[in-house]
């Protein structure tokens, strides 16, 4: 039985004893409901002042505006505590940040080395003039490249015509609405021989299907071969993970529009850049299929019609791509010119001398990586000029009446490409041994170029 206090019994008041921190241990406002009010003290004067002016309206209390931080290639901001403690973590994305420059209470040493990863995070964009370059890992990964594929695939939605549904109509009630699949486009990927391609192609694969497109995948392939597979299926646009023209750490991409025309900056690569510095959207739920396909065999059998008549020649050719190589040797076979395969193709120009006057040749050529351009040299080793290489070239020619040759001899691939298209031109000449010959479409091909020396003598300049 639960023990009662005695009607005698002196009650405490606990709020005459305040604590030195906290003030009254127990304040009248939580003393039951029920309690007698005889029981509870009369307020002092200052006590009822204090209770009148705790009940007063306060006034609204205007707060800062927040500012929203969002580091570079996210999506969603951050608080500026995450801002400022990844700035003290120098963290990768900082560099690139624009709001670097709000350091709040940071170190000055640790601030001088902010301005100075700064300077080093101001990158050169990727986009070239012909196609896409970068550092391997540092400026250019699998995820960088798939951003660029997203890009590319948007373009091509946003060209492709709408395809709409057969409807009933009153006529013809008993037709039924059928829904038919909006299909994407079809993009051709392939690789040169570089360690990295493999990775890169990984992501722009995933990244293409994501899209909505169709992806043929061609797989280690030339330049060149590439292009014609781009053609041959009748695709909407390619892309090539290549790194050629740049050091042996670095690699790329290479993209090309419908009918194997390359894309260049000014020109269609441009819009590619503007599309891939913004939000990219996603046009369909429904992802692309995957394919592979040997472009090889139809790619050798449209070359057969470039070596028909090949005269009796003793030529030494300096490539190390195997594709290329085996491409050659296919169409060589069988004629009577007498090939000597160097793989080096970075000997010196003394190496080269050395080992063209060591083989006692007619002809000496060099191959560049991506097989679009070539060197030549005579049988002294000297390096024949290019106009040599095209007076050789023209009196080869069936059709080469009205060859067409730039003004400017460093025009981008597309704008020379499109200029042979619209002027039914015969062959094209651009800087560094690159010779443009009008075929099913515009091709850039050094084994076609070396189809038509091989037509002509020696002597021919």
């Amino acid at each position: 039985m639960a023990a009662t206090r005695p009607e005698s019994a002196p009650v405490m008041d606990v709020t005459q004893t305040p604590s030195p921190l906290f003030g009254p241990l127990v304040s009248p406002r939580f003393i039951d409901d029920e309690t007698d009010d005889e029981l509870l003290p009369d307020p002092s004067p200052r006590m009822a002042a204090d209770r009148s002016e705790s009940e007063a309206p306060l006034l609204p209390v205007l707060s800062a505006p927040t500012r929203t931080y969002l580091c570079p290639g996210e999506k969603h901001p951050i608080p500026r505590s995450v801002h400022l403690a990844r700035l003290a973590a120098f963290y990768p994305n900082c560099r690139l940040c624009e709001h670097r420059a709000d350091t709040g209470h940071l170190p000055r040493s640790m601030i001088g080395r902010l301005e100075q990863t700064a300077q080093r995070g101001e990158q050169v964009s990727p986009f070239q003039r012909d196609g896409i370059r970068g550092a391997y890992l540092n400026q250019l990964t699998r995820k960088l490249a798939g951003r660029i594929a997203a890009a590319f695939a948007e373009h091509l939605w946003s060209i492709r015509p709408l395809q709409g549904r057969p409807q009933a109509t009153e006529d013809n009630d008993d037709v039924p609405v059928t829904t038919r699949r909006l299909t994407g486009p079809t993009v051709v990927i392939g690789q040169d021989a570089r360690p990295s391609s493999p990775d890169l192609s990984v992501g722009i694969s995933e990244s293409l299907r994501r899209m909505g497109c169709d992806v043929v995948d061609v797989g280690r392939v030339s330049r060149p071969c590439f292009a014609f597979a781009v053609d041959h299926l009748q695709a909407q646009g390619g892309l090539f993970i290549t790194g050629s023209g740049s050091a042996e750490s670095w690699t790329g991409i290479d993209v090309v529009g419908p009918g194997g025309i390359p894309w260049s900056i000014p020109g269609t690569l441009s819009d590619i850049e503007r599309r891939y510095h913004r939000e990219i959207s996603r046009p369909t739920r429904q992802g692309g299929a995957q394919r592979y396909f040997d472009a090889t065999v139809p790619y050798r059998a449209s070359l057969l019609k470039h070596y028909q008549t090949v005269r009796p020649q003793k030529l030494a050719c300096f490539c190390e791509d195997a594709t290329i190589v085996e491409t050659l040797k296919s169409l060589l076979e069988p004629h009577p010119a007498e090939v000597h395969w160097l793989d080096d193709a970075k000997l010196s120009p003394g190496g080269r001398l050395l080992a063209l006057k060591t083989i006692s040749v007619d002809l000496g050529v060099l191959l560049n990586e991506e097989g679009t351009a070539i060197r030549l040299f005579d049988r002294d080793g000297r390096p024949v000029s290019e106009q040599l290489l095209l007076g050789r070239v023209l009196k080869a020619a069936v059709s080469s009446k009205d060859p067409f040759v730039p003004e400017q001899h460093d025009q981008e691939s597309e704008s020379i490409a499109l200029r042979m298209q619209d002027q039914t031109s015969t062959i094209g000449v651009q800087s560094g041994g690159r010779l443009w010959f009008r075929d099913a479409f515009p091709r850039c091909d050094a084994l076609i170029t070396i189809g038509h020396l091989l037509q002509s003598h020696p002597s021919d300049a």
